[in-house]
């Protein structure tokens, strides 16, 4: 791992080589409890990249944990992505900002207002406990950015944000339409006017606008990390946007990080005919207190991806079979797969060089997909 400030970050800087992405060891950990998500990618050579943020049971980041288990140090995180701030993707983000000295923090062009910005001071000099969680959340961001010299940096589509010999990490999203909705939700961070005590109101289904998309390569695999980004019937807004880029390359991605939990405001047909490839290896989050997935969720995800995997039992999931029938099923979708029993739950995905397959290893409660 270079040091942060050799480390070469910025895009369009060098040419990728394919013999030297060829060398790249690619690994994916998906963490869903049920209610938060993080996904942690090995970067090879240029350190590892954390998306997004949830707490363990014991209240330390997920992330964090894991990459402790593996020896590795906070410091060797090169860049740190929030997608947008619901709660399921932010708690434990401050403190993964503290500990990962090296790494760039970017979050959504959303964020780039003054209003929110101005929100979060309000927050820290007045102590309020009405704003919504996220913003205290940033606001122990931001007191670890100036801490370090670090400054934000904002997500939009079509923008490079890393690129190396052996990796790159490309925003899809949001776009202009998304961002500027995003914006005008930021109003609702406030507390209400008639009664200024009051809670902020919790996120709901179509608060989603202007969550970030990436599309993450390292050696030869190629990853779309989904967000929470919704669908829209408007052509510059949510999944549309992406596909109708003049920006957007053919490059298709193998491993997808399945949108919103797998629900069906996420989900456009044309994401998996356009930007994933037929043998695409998918994963799920779950969202237990809604129940995403649920059934009908999962039978429309494993009809266009056989080899699909969720992070933890969904509500409606039977109790993971080890019998001849699914053996003969996971010799036939994976490489390899481990169920590991333990306190931890992820799905672990590593691309075989030689076969240009996933391998699979699922942790605690992470299992196949079953409707």
């Amino acid at each position: 791992m270079t040091s942060r400030a050799s480390r070469p970050v910025r895009p369009n800087s060098l040419n990728i080589s394919s013999t030297s992405r060829s060398a790249t060891i690619t690994e994916v950990i998906a963490i869903g409890p049920g209610v938060g998500e993080s996904i942690v990618v090995s970067l090879g050579d240029d350190g590892w990249l954390i998306v997004d943020s949830c707490r363990h049971r014991d209240g330390t980041p997920q992330a964090l944990r894991y990459l402790s288990t593996r020896g590795v140090a906070p410091e060797e995180v090169s860049m740190v992505v929030c997608t947008h701030w619901h709660d399921d993707h932010m708690k434990g983000m401050g403190e993964v900002v503290e500990a990962c000295t090296n790494a760039d923090f970017v979050c959504t062009a959303a964020v780039a207002s003054g209003d929110f910005l101005a929100i979060v001071a309000a927050s820290e000099i007045g102590g309020s406990t009405t704003l919504h969680p996220g913003v205290a959340e940033f606001g122990r961001v931001l007191r670890a950015l100036k801490a370090t010299g670090r400054k934000l940096r904002f997500a939009s589509s079509d923008r490079d944000l890393l690129v190396t010999p052996n990796a790159s990490v490309r925003a899809l999203a949001p776009g202009d339409a998304d961002i500027r909705i995003g914006l005008e939700a930021i109003g609702t961070l406030f507390p209400r006017e008639d009664d200024p005590k009051s809670p902020p109101p919790r996120p709901r289904p179509g608060q989603n606008p202007a969550s970030i998309v990436l599309h993450v390569i390292v050696g030869q695999a190629h990853i779309l990390l989904g967000g929470d980004l919704e669908d829209s019937t408007d052509p510059s807004r949510g999944w549309l946007a992406i596909l109708d880029s003049p920006s957007r390359t053919g490059a298709k991605a193998s491993l997808f990080k399945v949108p919103h939990h797998g629900s069906p405001d996420a989900h456009n047909l044309r994401v998996w005919a356009e930007l994933l490839t037929t043998d695409v290896v998918a994963v799920v989050t779950p969202y237990k207190s809604s129940k995403r997935p649920r059934s009908e969720d999962s039978a429309r995800i494993l009809s266009l991806a056989p080899r699909a995997f969720v992070t933890a039992s969904p509500a409606h999931s039977r109790p993971v079979r080890r019998d001849r029938m699914v053996e003969q099923m996971l010799s036939d979708v994976v490489r390899w797969t481990q169920v590991v029993d333990g306190e931890e739950s992820y799905a672990h995905f590593r691309l075989n060089q030689k076969s240009n397959t996933w391998e699979v290893q699922c942790v605690g409660e992470a299992q196949l997909l079953q409707t």
